[in-house]
């Protein structure tokens, strides 16, 4: 994360290692994440970081993939949308 000396700011580090895990724990980092991201949403520049990064778009595929339990969409992805 502090490989540089500058830290940037419009970039979202571990997002993608986080939500596609591999661990054993998958779901629980899965509704952290989401969790981060449902008390983290404050402006619009948090949407256009989201967006940037392919979260949104990953978010919404996830959303209909067969691997999205119903407590993921009704817990996650409907309380950060709303």
């Amino acid at each position: 994360m502090l490989k540089e000396p500058v830290m940037d700011l419009t970039h979202l580090p571990m997002w993608t290692e986080l939500f596609h895990s591999r661990t054993v724990d998958v779901r629980a980092e899965r509704k952290w994440v989401l969790e981060l991201m449902k008390y983290g949403f404050k402006d619009t520049i948090d949407y256009a970081i989201c967006q940037k990064s392919y979260v949104i778009k990953t978010l919404m595929a996830f959303y209909e993939c067969s691997v999205c339990d119903q407590m993921t969409k009704v817990s996650g992805f409907l309380s950060i949308f709303k």
